[in-house]
């Protein structure tokens, strides 16, 4: 893991990658993560805080911070 790999509790801003039914996909220096409960368009940065990354699946999930 490098100083980009997102960690429970930092705080990041991430890019919409795509908005679906029970949140967004978004992207963070290249790792894949999900908001869940968030609304937001194609291409928005959102902040959030890591809830959690999962290493075997080498994606994150997040809040709204």
């Amino acid at each position: 893991m490098d100083d980009q790999t997102p960690q429970a509790g930092d705080l990041i801003t991430a890019t919409v990658t795509k908005p679906v039914p029970f949140g967004v996909l978004v992207e963070y220096a290249g790792w894949p993560g999900l908001a869940r409960g968030v609304k937001a368009t194609l291409g928005a940065e959102l902040n959030l805080r890591v809830l959690e990354f999962d290493a075997a699946q080498q994606r994150f999930s997040a809040e709204l911070a």
